[in-house]
């Protein structure tokens, strides 16, 4: 069996405004690759076994591999396109460090690419995008199950700026907070990301905004889900691209790439929570960060506290809370919780954000033989979780990949609540957010309760902007009230005693 290395990395940002400007993603990946290249001293390899490319939102290519080879000149025995997820790069690593533990591959490229940014300024200017597309589609590589439950999409629970909220809420509720401690914290423990964004060469946004300026609603940072400020959520409007080469150790060496840029896989796993976020046991931790953390750890031989430095993953303020709060790690304590300030500060490069964290950690660990890093993956909604270890020290043994299969029992062995679709009478909310219009005033209320059989419901407000203006004055959770079907819409309504 062979060691696992991250044998090089490279990262590109575009942040021109000019439309002349403007690069398509595999552009980006191209000047990625590039820079790459040039670390490695022209030592990257273009003959590979495996070429993933991570799924691109900003535009369907058809078949993104195959003109990313054409364009670097690169050949692939097998080639990748993966599904939509958020914890894809580093789930990519463990697919691949399988399979080079097994022999069946020795080199692979790990790419991805978004640019939002230039779609904007197209669709801005009226100017139709000039981007190649394959007359043929690839195969998307991963679990392409959809992500959210019929009564989730009918009462707006399907996007993340729509969902996290309810997480950030059942947090503040377990910790036992006022409304006004929460903004504090949200804005002291995001000006920290803000903060990291501000000397990272390759972030969106580089002007280290203050707590006051994340936490306080304005015209330019209106309230979107709350409690999340626009300045809270990760922002996808980026042209940003990253890639990652994954090598045995014996074709690290054959390749002449100088061991200075080795960092080392140590352990890593992968795991899902309860699929969809009505089904979830409660709102305020993940069994599965706890359950893949702590199993990538042991395969590690290493615990939480000897972890120098973290990326966890940061699409919301709450994710690498709970991240976090699973292993015993300080919220504010010495070690930030980021190494590249998030995505919403670094930005949010639609599934390839991960590509970029790996990135940033391995150029940090190559400069501290003793020092280990963690660096977690996260899709859809607290959903599916990705893990690994890293650090330039060579693993005494070979590390194993967690199974899979035995994780995930454990998470289906879990309580599940019953979810009752025609909810009808007493209730009490578990979470809520309440989401706002573009103009920054309330719209409308998302609830998840119990019923008085513990039964797990989803509902809206009635279009009671008194209630939700209290909802997001006074603590929602716990409140009770009726809940019952309203046969027009489709929809269950909540109402307050």
């Amino acid at each position: 069996m062979e060691r696992v290395v991250l044998a090089g990395a490279g990262q590109f940002t575009n942040r021109s405004k000019k439309l002349e400007d403007a690069l398509e993603p595999l552009a980006l990946i191209e000047r990625a690759f590039e820079a790459m290249n040039s670390e490695l001293d022209g030592r990257a390899p273009r003959a590979l076994d495996v070429l993933a490319v991570v799924n691109i939102i900003a535009w369907d290519y058809g078949d993104a591999p195959e003109l990313l080879k054409s364009r670097l000149a690169l050949s692939a025995k097998q080639s990748l396109y993966t599904t939509i997820s958020g914890h894809t790069p580093q789930w990519l690593v463990g697919e691949l460090a399988c399979r080079i533990q097994k022999g069946e591959v020795d080199s692979a490229l790990i790419a991805g690419a978004e640019a939002m940014h230039a779609v904007s300024l197209f669709n801005k200017a009226g100017t139709p995008i000039p981007w190649p597309k394959t007359r043929h589609s690839i195969p998307q590589f991963g679990d392409s199950k959809q992500p959210v439950k019929d009564e989730e999409l009918t009462h707006q629970a399907f996007l993340p700026v729509q969902v996290y909220p309810l997480f950030e809420n059942a947090l503040r509720a377990k910790r036992g907070w006022t409304l006004e401690a929460h903004r504090a914290f949200l804005g002291r423990f995001c000006a920290r990301f803000a903060a990291i964004a501000k000397e990272h060469p390759y972030a969106w946004f580089q002007d280290g905004k203050s707590a006051d300026e994340i936490r306080t609603p304005t015209k330019a940072n209106r309230m979107v889900g709350f409690p999340y400020t626009k300045y809270m959520n990760a922002i996808m409007n980026v042209d940003m691209a990253a890639c990652l080469l994954v090598l045995s150790e014996t074709k690290a060496k054959e390749l002449g790439i100088p061991e200075e840029h080795w960092v080392y896989l140590h352990g890593c796993a992968e795991v899902s929570d309860r699929w969809f976020v009505t089904d979830r046991e409660g709102y305020a931790f993940s069994p599965a960060i706890g359950l893949g953390a702590q199993e990538a750890l042991k395969i590690a031989h290493t615990e939480p506290r000897a972890l120098s430095h973290l990326d966890f993953y940061s699409c919301f303020p709450c994710a690498p809370q709970v991240a976090a709060e699973a292993l015993g790690i300080p919220l504010e304590g010495q070690h930030p919780l980021t190494v590249t300030g998030g995505l919403p500060y670094f930005g949010g490069p639609g599934n390839n954000y991960v590509t970029h964290a790996l990135a940033t950690m391995t150029g940090l660990l190559g400069k501290d033989v003793h020092a280990f890093g963690m660096v977690s993956g996260m899709g859809w909604f607290f959903t599916r979780h990705s893990f690994g270890v890293y650090s330039k020290k060579r693993p005494e043994a070979i590390p194993v990949v967690a199974e899979k299969e035995a994780l995930q029992r454990r998470i289906e062995a879990l309580p599940k609540p019953t979810f009752i679709q025609r909810p009808d009478g007493e209730a009490i909310i578990e979470t809520y957010t309440v989401m706002h219009d573009p103009s920054g005033d309330p719209d409308y209320a998302i609830v998840i309760g119990k019923d008085k059989k513990g039964g797990r419901f989803i509902a809206n407000d009635a279009q009671d902007t008194d209630f939700m203006r209290f909802l997001e004055t006074s603590e929602g959770i716990g409140l009770k009230g009726t809940v019952r079907l309203d046969e027009r819409t489709g929809r269950n309504f909540f109402y307050p005693s």
